[in-house]
């Protein structure tokens, strides 16, 4: 069974983490490396200038950012917090949610812990049926709901 990172559809995805990173990275001046991007790994990239300056978890949502804020809050699966928590922590380094919404070519993105692992706010988090990936599918799961009013730009 192919991994949806290495359909098609994924691979678009793909293309746009790259860019986000790129863009992110660019606008911050720091430089990043990424994780491999045709299996699971537990962060997207770690940013760095002469040393490790912070982990990220990379995400690209087709919506906009008026789309977003209709929701009032961004979801994103618990797990990926906890694991990008796990290696901020064993990096000694923050670890960042970077988000690229496709229509509005516009990057988003939150602190969600520092560099001792430790959450930097409390996410809403709950049991619930959503999207599995960008080909589709439900999956039933612990989901965290980040507050819009933490976003950083």
């Amino acid at each position: 069974m192919s991994l949806d990172c290495n359909t098609a559809n994924g691979r678009r995805y793909i293309n746009y983490q790259h860019l986000c990173l790129q863009s992110f990275c660019t606008e911050k001046n720091v430089s990043f490396v990424p994780t491999v991007d045709t299996s699971e790994a537990d962060v997207d990239a770690v940013l760095w200038r002469k040393h490790i300056v912070g982990v990220a978890e990379v995400k690209t949502r087709n919506m906009t950012f008026t789309e977003l804020s209709r929701f009032g809050s961004y979801l994103i699966t618990y797990a990926k917090l906890t694991k990008l928590c796990s290696v901020a922590k064993a990096l000694h380094c923050p670890g960042l949610l970077i988000v690229y919404l496709i229509p509005d070519n516009r990057t988003i993105w939150w602190k969600i812990c520092d560099k001792t692992g430790d959450f930097l706010f409390n996410p809403k988090i709950e049991r619930t049926e959503t999207q599995a990936t960008c080909n589709g599918g439900t999956a039933i799961r612990y989901n965290a709901y980040l507050p819009l009013s933490l976003i950083q730009c």
